[in-house]
């Protein structure tokens, strides 16, 4: 079935095979309104469970994602931001019942927050959707502990 290999946090075809991204063109894909399904994701997301500043690091998050998708750049680098701090806060709140939650997830906890600086100062949309990219495996990788 196609979705995400755990193993290697890329996506998989039909047969299980690991799918390569690499060569697509990007820019010449048309524009895609994910608005909808992000607002259906944000609101079904159990919070109450989840750590304190989950919700600004989704809010920042998907903002992000609806920009890139509708193929803007402007307020990027503010929601950027906004995720860098919300996980940077994230990465201090203690798990309870896992102490050492954020020990064995801080690469993730890294990868994030470098490249959501990387996409804070992105020029261009290919930029922004580089940094976007690199940070989305191991953000999704977090929130789905």
């Amino acid at each position: 079935m196609a979705g995400m290999n755990p193993d290697e946090g890329g996506m998989m075809d039909m047969e299980g095979a690991p799918m390569d991204h690499s060569a697509m063109n990007h820019e010449a894909m048309p524009a895609m309104d994910h608005s909808a399904m992000s607002e259906m994701q944000h609101d079904a997301m159990p919070m109450a469970a989840a750590p304190e500043g989950l919700r600004a690091a989704l809010d920042a998050y998907l903002a992000i994602q609806t920009a890139l998708a509708s193929d803007e750049l402007a307020g990027i680098a503010k929601q950027a931001r906004a995720l860098d701090t919300a996980v940077a806060k994230l990465g201090e709140t203690p798990i309870e019942g896992d102490p050492h939650f954020w020990h064995t997830h801080a690469d993730d906890l890294t990868a994030i927050r470098t490249n959501a600086q990387a996409l804070a100062d992105a020029d261009d949309l290919a930029a922004a959707r580089l940094a976007f990219g690199r940070l989305s495996a191991p953000f999704v990788g977090i929130v789905e502990a």
